[in-house]
């Protein structure tokens, strides 16, 4: 993973604003690019990107109000040249007033655009995969719930996780610490009566650390 590191940031601002990102881009290849979407009902339909690429750029508007566009949203492959440099900008000149979100950013490097590319340290390559495959799997029961809900969550290999869990406004109601868990099955419990929640839709987001993964709860007392 390259890019922003940490939590999101969330904007409405009336005037100019933008985030960029950098990486320390490892070879001259073609990349699949990723950006992190958190949806909201009060976030831009109209979230422009900027994409760098070798000596030029492409503009990519993605709505981050939409729910089908949670979690990991490609914005396209590109060639981008080796070095640490500006991959990527996220700005609201289209969407003043609104929210835009920026959260993590994922490059994956595309073997099939690159079938020249030739790594001589495979150490290196393997450990990155590693970082970058989503193998763990989410299940949330009951949901609709009313009182608690499971989060079961799969590892496999031991990993540092926390979870997360926001409302509509982007708001975060919930936050674990981050416990080792080994490889297996596991679970977190959500009490609606203990956090005092509100009826209504919360997304959560479970972090390994290597990876993330969302969900949707829908809270009715």
């Amino acid at each position: 993973t390259n890019g922003y590191v940490g939590g999101f940031s969330m904007s409405n601002d009336t005037s100019l604003s933008s985030i960029e990102y950098y990486a320390n881009v490892p070879y001259d290849a073609y990349y699949h690019l990723y950006v992190y979407i958190i949806p909201n009902y009060i976030n831009s339909t109209q979230a422009r990107y900027t994409v760098y690429h070798q000596n030029d750029s492409t503009v990519v508007f993605v709505d981050q109000s939409k729910t089908q566009n949670a979690g990991w949203y490609k914005l396209g492959d590109f060639f981008l040249t080796k070095g640490n440099k500006k991959i990527l900008k996220l700005d609201n000149s289209t969407s003043f007033g609104k929210y835009i979100v920026a959260d993590a950013v994922l490059l994956l490097l595309n073997r099939k655009l690159s079938p020249n590319l030739v790594i001589t340290n495979a150490k290196e390559e393997f450990a990155s995969q590693e970082k970058i495959q989503f193998k763990n799997k989410i299940e949330v029961y009951p949901n609709p719930f009313n009182s608690e809900t499971r989060i079961k969550f799969f590892l496999d290999k031991p990993s540092n996780v926390e979870l997360k869990l926001f409302d509509l406004l982007g708001r975060e109601v919930f936050k674990t610490n981050k416990e080792c868990f080994n490889a297996g099955e596991f679970y977190f419990t959500i009490d609606g009566n203990e956090l005092q929640l509100a009826s209504g839709i919360y997304f959560g987001l479970i972090n390994n650390g290597h990876n993330y993964k969302t969900f949707k709860l829908n809270y009715l007392k």
